[in-house]
């Protein structure tokens, strides 16, 4: 499984670098104006379009991998791009309104760096409020979207639904995995300043340690980020399917996930 979030890495960073020279190119027809207007609103869109399409097939790929082996079955790698195949309207209605989210929040963050006083204050604060507010309904977006192949408007419902009996295991193990992966990364971001340093010693050492550190840092983002898909794979087919915990799961973990607020 952890080859579709290092394809979708793969393509994402292809994907960004893509979208590097129409930027360049929306600044320069603005007169050089590096604020947010129609054309790096447009660029803007784009790319968080491309980014999430890539980041939800990805998902839908190992959310599906996940769903067959919790069933007993064992979907190959094939089998699993063809099923988001399958998916692909869902996949990129969603894509549009994840790049949507992501415009809106910039234009917050434009007007914050735009504002003084005050109104630099209120637009910080209510991007801040609005984009945690964002990644915790979603929480449950793609498991929604594979298991009862409901779109993106459903699957915000039925995240919802879930969220609200799993909220506190849910925010604690999504927020706990964001820790784990930064602790993971330290190592890797060790060998980079490492290598910084080392540029005066031999040129040699210095790349071979800051490729490594990208390596660790790269790998402990696949790691825990597919860990946390499959948590949420977990607590999705719990919720969803009578209360039966999957085989691999802790019943009794699962079941103190639902526990009264």
């Amino acid at each position: 499984m952890l080859l579709f979030p290092a394809i979708s890495g793969f393509f994402s960073t292809l994907f960004s670098i893509a979208m590097l020279f129409p930027g360049f190119i929306a600044v320069w027809m603005d007169g050089g104006d590096v604020g947010f207007g129609p054309l790096q609103l447009v660029t803007a869109f784009v790319s968080y379009f491309g980014l999430a399409f890539f980041a939800t097939f990805s998902n839908v790929c190992v959310v599906h991998t996940t769903r067959t082996r919790l069933n007993g079955g064992d979907a190959t790698f094939g089998e699993s791009i063809s099923f988001a195949m399958s998916r692909l309207p869902h996949i990129l209605a969603w894509s549009a309104i994840s790049a949507s989210v992501g415009v809106l929040l910039r234009l917050l963050q434009n007007a914050a760096e735009r504002s003084s006083g005050v109104g630099r204050v209120v637009a910080q604060v209510l991007q801040s409020v609005l984009g945690l507010a964002w990644t915790v309904v979603s929480l449950f977006v793609v498991p929604a979207m594979v298991y009862d192949n409901v779109g993106p408007v459903d699957g915000l419902k039925r995240s919802v639904e879930v969220l609200k009996r799993t909220w506190g295991e849910s925010l604690i193990r999504h927020y706990g995995m964001g820790l784990m992966t930064f602790l993971g990364s330290l190592p890797g971001v060790a060998l980079i300043v490492v290598g910084m340093f080392a540029f005066g010693v031999s040129a040699t050492l210095a790349v071979a340690l800051i490729v490594a550190g990208g390596l660790w840092i790269g790998a402990a983002v696949f790691f825990f980020g597919l860990l946390n898909a499959v948590y949420n794979v977990g607590l999705y087919h719990y919720a969803t399917q009578g209360h039966r915990a999957p085989p691999g799961f802790d019943p009794a973990a699962l079941r103190g996930a639902f526990g009264q607020r």
